[in-house]
């Protein structure tokens, strides 16, 4: 007999003694998605069970019975001699069930708190749908994944069929008569579920899984937090910034509006892109992406103007400079034509320091166009560049033409006089 208890008594330890949360190799293990990660602890913790419910079976069908035999001569399994030596080990075994799933659960509340990993074991990813920041899997699945993670743990008392009272023999599945899937109608669930230890250790768990939603939460609205004064998607007012950009497109202007989102791309491209919640990693990688991308069509909406403008100025500036150099080259055959000749001189000296501003201004955009990395033709960019001495040619032209124009200015004169003074005679 003494052989069938201590045989009994190793039985229950595997119970008690058994880990239904399965060790982690830290050094090995990568994040995982949420069904993966149940996966890797279901299978596991399912594996356990069935050694442990062999185990457990093997105490009434073999051991117990073994002592009836040999103490009462009997192998009814429900000898009344032997009832309160039964009552003894069920009562030894749901304390056995009780503390793994109490064991369990506290290593789950280790694993949700994340006080012992070196590594997220769950991996999320968010994604931007403007204005909400959504998350994949969602946050109801991670929960309910969660809740059965916990339940599952707490379940597996089920595993374990109750005895007949007064017997050892274990009440068998049966088909459930509303889902036809097979349970056991008496286990040693509902006992182990109101353990007051059991109780309060649910209690903290079911907190932890909250806390990891509302850590999940609080880094979604960091990043709207981030992004807030921004107005990256406020479409009225990209239509009214653009609406005064067509009506006065001022190169100063639109450098402090490039240098403003430019400084805001790099500020979000600052931004980690993985935010930990205790055991989980959140990849907002999308939502990073979609924040620069709206970011950069703001800036190649000022960018894009400012092209324009350089272009269409350097072509105007071209033009005129082409087309002065055209009427100095005119020769003059009378008065009305040297005058108009000295009027184009006057004219391109009087437009100097205009010309140079807005020379200066045409430089200055191109410089701009450079730095924020727009894509310029370089002949282009070194037309722009040589416009000044374009300019400075021309003013040399008009002066030689002035200079050479002086004796023609006599010549006429005399003519004129001549004439004046045969019409008054």
């Amino acid at each position: 007999m003494k052989q069938h208890a201590q045989n009994i008594e190793k039985n229950v330890q595997k119970i008690e003694n058994a880990r239904l949360i399965r060790d982690i190799s830290w050094k090995s293990i990568e994040p995982m998605g949420i069904i993966q990660f149940s996966e890797y602890f279901d299978s596991h913790c399912k594996k356990i069970l069935e050694e442990l419910v062999i185990n457990y079976k093997n105490i009434g069908d073999i051991y117990l019975k073994n002592v009836e035999e040999t103490t009462v001569k009997t192998n009814t399994r429900g000898s009344i001699k032997l009832e309160r030596y039964y009552k003894y080990w069920e009562t030894r075994i749901f304390n056995a069930i009780s503390v793994m799933i109490l064991r369990a659960m506290a290593a789950v509340k280790t694993i949700f708190k994340g006080t012992i990993q070196k590594k997220p074991l769950i991996k999320i990813s968010a994604e931007f749908h403007h204005p909400e920041i959504t998350y994949h899997p969602s946050k109801e699945e991670l929960a309910n994944q969660l809740e059965k993670f916990i339940r599952n743990i707490l379940e597996s008392a089920k595993a374990f069929g109750r005895w007949w009272k007064g017997y050892c023999i274990i009440f068998e599945e049966k088909p459930n008569p509303e889902t036809a899937e097979m349970y056991i109608p008496f286990t040693f669930f509902d006992e182990v579920n109101e353990s007051p230890m059991i109780t309060d250790i649910s209690a903290k768990l079911v907190q932890a899984k909250e806390d990891i939603l509302k850590k999940i939460n609080s880094s979604g609205n960091n990043w709207k937090r981030q992004m807030d004064g921004v107005e990256l998607y406020d479409k009225s007012n990209k239509n009214k910034a653009n609406k005064d950009l067509n009506k006065n497109p001022n190169t100063t202007n639109i450098d402090r509006q490039l240098s403003d989102y430019k400084r805001i791309i790099n500020n979000i491209n600052s931004l980690p892109e993985k935010y930990p919640s205790y055991f989980i990693i959140i990849n907002f990688k999308d939502v990073k992406e979609k924040f620069i991308e709206k970011g950069y069509e703001w800036l190649n909406m000022f960018g894009n103007k400012l092209k324009e403008v350089a272009m269409n100025n350097i072509k105007e500036i071209t033009e005129e400079i082409d087309e002065y150099h055209k009427l100095l080259k005119i020769s003059p055959g009378d008065n009305e034509s040297l005058a108009a000749l000295l009027g184009n001189i006057n004219k391109i000296q009087d437009l100097s320091m205009d010309m140079e501003f807005r020379i200066t201004d045409i430089q200055e955009q191109f410089r701009i166009l450079k730095m924020y990395e727009f894509d310029v033709d370089s002949d282009m960019h070194k037309r722009a560049d040589n416009l000044g001495n374009e300019w400075s040619q021309l003013i040399y032209q008009a002066k030689k033409t002035d200079f050479e124009s002086l004796q023609m200015k006599e010549s006429f004169a005399k003519i004129t006089q001549g004439e004046v003074t045969k019409f008054s005679k």
